[in-house]
């Protein structure tokens, strides 16, 4: 277990400097940006891909097209955030990543 959390801290570590590093870069604190904002309140799978969705108004309505390849990728990504969040050894670290169960 202690190679676990020496892991989870490492990976705290880096994604915090990532966050810090991209905001000096593009001045923008993804912490605070209201698209996260509006993901943190998202609890299931569904709700998070309508979010994203939302922001892709230049496509149709056709889910066999583009936007239905975009979708249907998205939600195997959000899927596989949420399992890894629901995990025991993960959790912690992954805590903007949540299904309500």
């Amino acid at each position: 277990m202690g190679d676990q959390s020496r892991s989870l801290s490492r990976f705290r570590v880096l994604f915090e400097w990532t966050l810090r590093n991209y905001e000096k870069q593009t001045g923008t604190d993804l912490v605070k940006h209201p698209l996260t904002q509006r993901l943190q309140g998202c609890r299931s799978i569904e709700s998070v891909v309508g979010v994203f969705r939302e922001q892709m108004p230049a496509f149709g309505s056709d889910d066999d097209g583009d936007e239905g390849r975009i979708i249907r990728s998205l939600k195997g990504t959000v899927s596989v955030l949420c399992a890894l969040s629901n995990s025991a050894v993960l959790g912690k670290s992954t805590g903007l990543v949540r299904q309500n169960t």
